[in-house]
């Protein structure tokens, strides 16, 4: 995130290499921001999800709902990998 005559710039060049999702196509960096897969009767997978806010960005590279139980956890289980959040403050 960089600063710039009193505007804000903000760069996400998060990308996936080679990830694989129970037998859908291999997901690389051309996925589009907040793609969206359904399995089925067990999860919702959000790849690279991003929601700018009033104040900066926030991504998550990975985002699994259960649509079901699954090993204890109860359905509608919010599963987030590698998110970070960049704002500006003041």
């Amino acid at each position: 995130m960089g600063q710039s005559n009193g505007t804000v710039t903000v760069a996400d060049r998060s990308k996936f290499v080679g990830l694989k999702v129970a037998g859908f196509p291999v997901i690389t960096s051309t996925v589009a921001p907040n793609a969206t897969i359904e399995i089925l009767g067990v999860a919702s997978v959000t790849f690279h999800k991003s929601v700018r806010t009033t104040r900066g960005l926030e991504v998550v590279m990975l985002e699994i709902r259960l649509a079901k139980t699954i090993a204890g956890l109860p359905t509608g289980t919010l599963v987030q990998v590698a998110g970070a959040n960049a704002a500006v403050r003041g």
